[in-house]
């Protein structure tokens, strides 16, 4: 009688679940969807659980078995400026290329960041967001990259914050390549700065 094999996970899923792992790790930085200014958050009298400094290590060891087993080689994308309205390449990633700007905003919006994806095929985003330490909201999108670019758009009036983690999949169709990116964004604050960190991940 034939022994059944263990199943191998496609790249494509191996690549989700390595920024899942960065996601919730709390590696990265992200940003979220939304072409309007935050609105205020009551405060909230309770944070959501976060890893201890054990758990966040075995993530991080995780995450770097996988991609050496794999033969992946993530990706940094980081974005930390002033509002001066100049689109910045952060890297490139498979047949895909990030970029950012912080947005020269106004008196009620300072600082918009917006985050462009170049490239072949469609972005799947998933984001938990919480405006000024409130409880936490959940959103997904989607966009279809050549009528679309954009992935994010977002800013906080000028008495607020936010801060957004989440997961980006970029696919460029049936048999071709696939990447994720695990992201976090802060925005806000008196900094008035556009701050973005990700790590991205792509599997032929």
């Amino acid at each position: 009688m034939r022994r059944r094999g263990t199943p191998v996970p496609s790249p494509a899923m191996a690549v989700a679940v390595i920024a899942l792992f960065v996601a919730l790790g709390g590696t990265s930085f992200a940003l979220g969807r939304a072409d309007r200014a935050a609105p205020s958050a009551p405060k909230r009298t309770s944070t959501p659980s976060e890893l201890n400094a054990r758990q966040r290590a075995q993530v991080r060891a995780i995450l770097r078995s996988e991609s050496r087993r794999l033969g992946l080689t993530p990706v940094a994308l980081r974005f930390d400026r002033s509002p001066d309205d100049q689109v910045v390449t952060l890297g490139v990633v498979g047949p895909w290329t990030i970029s950012a700007r912080c947005v020269v905003g106004g008196v009620v919006v300072p600082a918009p960041l917006q985050v462009f994806v170049d490239g072949p095929g469609t972005a799947e985003t998933g984001t938990v967001v919480s405006f000024n330490d409130g409880a936490a909201t959940a959103t997904t999108a989607h966009n279809v990259l050549a009528a679309d670019r954009r992935i994010f758009s977002i800013g906080v009036r000028s008495r607020d914050h936010a801060r957004e983690v989440g997961t980006m999949v970029l696919s460029a169709g049936s048999g071709a390549p696939v990447a994720s990116i695990a992201f976090t964004i802060t925005s806000g604050g008196t900094a008035r700065r556009c701050a973005f960190s990700g790590t991205a991940t792509v599997a032929p």
